[in-house]
């Protein structure tokens, strides 16, 4: 079994950031999407829409910071 962190895909239009995880969202790329949403949050996008349809699993570290 694989055990591979999950592509963060990110596109931006009209003040919205879209965010699609793909693949094991868990506490290794809690870190990265983390930061991903910091650096959003300083370029002043404030409505997000994160496509977790190819998100093959997650742990709680990873649901925490999502929330």
């Amino acid at each position: 079994m694989s055990h591979t962190s999950p592509n963060l895909l990110v596109a931006t239009a009209d003040q919205v950031a879209f965010v699609k995880v793909i693949g094991r969202a868990n506490v290794a790329s809690s870190v990265h999407f983390k930061s991903l949403i910091g650096n959003l949050r300083e370029n002043g996008y404030k409505n997000y829409v994160v496509d977790l349809a190819e998100c093959t699993t997650m742990d709680s570290t990873f649901l925490g910071v999502l929330i």
